[in-house]
């Protein structure tokens, strides 16, 4: 019993380390592709999620969806409490998640 309990537990601790090191390199080549990528520029408009998932021609359920499973990463702008997105950068995330 006792190494099914062991065994448990580093099991969680390889994941829980397999999902940090996914994150970074997610965070890295965003980074990096944003870098690169001219298109993003600063006077790129501030998109609603609706807006957003018109553009990119997905529903607005798959979007929260993958929103929610890469919150820590997802390019996202906090405009007085309202959530808004750039197409540019959304569109490099989703590119980097293939």
């Amino acid at each position: 019993m006792e190494n099914k309990g062991l065994a448990y537990h580093i099991l969680k601790a390889v994941e829980q380390l397999e999902t940090r090191i996914a994150d970074k390199v997610a965070t890295t080549l965003l980074e990096k592709m944003t870098e690169l990528d001219g298109t993003l520029s600063s006077t790129e408009p501030f998109l609603k999620d609706k807006e957003l998932c018109e553009h990119l021609q997905i529903s607005t359920s798959h979007f929260y969806k993958i929103k929610r499973a890469n919150k820590k990463i997802f390019p996202v702008y906090d405009l007085g409490g309202s959530k808004r997105y750039k197409l540019g950068e959304v569109a490099c995330f989703f590119k980097s998640k293939e």
